[in-house]
């Protein structure tokens, strides 16, 4: 009789006071792992899109500022012209790739020699056009003339951008400064754009 009691109590299994504080133990420990891992998962993934928005500024940065240290088309006679445009009429550098932000171009000394005798011709004038192409900022760069050499996306989530020159963006004289105001489109826990400013100073 004994070893018939002592084999039930021994298959007796848990008690309900022993499942209740299972339950709650691991109530306890699974609650705060599974916030943690909700926003390890968020944080990650806004810190990816900041790492991949940064990237894009310094790209944008550094071509940008050659692009406007260059600036400036002389003629044969070495007379400016016109070198920076918010808008243009087709054909240009980048139409067709999308709407233009703005066109920056520039010219350098272009020579012939012919029997031991170098000239001076007309300059050959490089383009770089910055366009908005399905949400994204693209550097369309022309050598000479409007047939394009590369087109480099600047800044994927790319909400608008507004440009600011010194004096007249478009006049004969280039403008000594021009500014171009990004605006990164929200992303992750961002609620609103960004706004980044990009600066450069013609050096001609």
């Amino acid at each position: 009789m004994n070893r018939i009691r002592k084999r039930l109590a021994a298959d007796g299994g848990y008690t309900l006071i022993e499942l209740l504080s299972t339950v709650i133990i691991l109530g306890i420990i699974v609650l705060p792992l599974g916030n943690f891992m909700l926003a390890y998962l968020q944080n990650s993934t806004d810190t990816r899109d900041r790492i991949a928005d940064s990237h894009d500024i310094q790209i944008a940065t550094a071509y940008f500022s050659e692009d406007v240290a260059n600036m400036g088309v002389r003629d044969s006679s070495g007379n400016l012209q016109a070198s920076a445009w918010t808008s243009a009429t087709s054909p240009y550098c980048g139409s067709g790739a999308g709407s233009l932000v703005l066109l920056l171009s520039w010219s350098a000394v272009n020579t012939t020699t012919v029997g031991g005798v170098t000239t001076e011709t007309t300059p050959k004038v490089s383009s770089a056009a910055y366009v908005n192409e399905s949400g994204a900022l693209h550097r369309v760069y022309c050598d000479s003339g409007n047939s394009t050499v590369s087109d480099t996306t600047m800044a994927h989530n790319f909400a608008g951008a507004t440009v600011v020159c010194d004096t007249t963006c478009s006049g004969v004289t280039p403008p000594a400064t021009v500014t171009l105001n990004l605006s990164i489109a929200s992303t992750g826990d961002r609620t609103a754009p960004d706004p980044v400013p990009l600066i450069g100073h013609r050096r001609k």
